[in-house]
């Protein structure tokens, strides 16, 4: 008997991001003259904390641990290798953010499985809305006696995240 495909767990190298402004205008996804369009090297996902409150009666013996209040983790990191014409990153907190324009999105991250149909293999997507850019890194530090690919990075904040399970 085959063994059930929809069992394997993710692999987390098969993931893809998208953010859309508020203002309708397209985020983070950069598309240069031929249409290309440039991927992403890492992602942090959004983590959900439950703080453990203590409490203790007069009669116990012992405290009580109860959860408390959820927290989400306050940023995530994107990393893409750079390319010569991409300032998307660098466009988004300077036009937007410091321009006083729209800057807000919401960005939604799709892991997929590996069947390899992206259209019917998006097993979980994490939405993080009203994101904005907390600190952008245009490139690695320089250095002539490495010989990697130079990585942009930009830390989102947002607001609340939602993890869905794809049916």
């Amino acid at each position: 008997m085959a063994r059930v495909q929809s069992r394997d767990p993710l692999q987390k190298f098969r993931f893809h991001a998208e953010a859309y402004l508020n203002d309708g205008t397209d985020g983070l996804k950069y598309t240069d003259e031929s249409g290309a369009q440039a991927g992403f090297n890492s992602i942090t996902v959004p983590e959900l904390t439950i703080e453990a409150v203590e409490y203790k009666e007069g009669t116990d013996t012992y405290k009580r641990r109860y959860p408390g209040a959820p927290t989400w983790s306050d940023t995530i990191t994107l990393s893409r290798g750079v390319a010569k014409r991409d300032t998307v990153f660098y466009s988004w907190i300077v036009d937007k953010v410091l321009g006083g324009l729209e800057y807000r999105a919401d960005m939604t991250i799709y892991h997929f499985h590996r069947d390899g149909n992206k259209d019917i293999s998006k097993a979980r997507l994490y939405t993080c809305y009203e994101a904005f850019p907390a600190r952008v890194k245009l490139a690695d530090d320089l250095d002539a006696t490495g010989s990697d690919v130079s990585l942009q990075e930009i830390d989102i904040n947002y607001e609340w995240a939602e993890l869905t399970a794809a049916s």
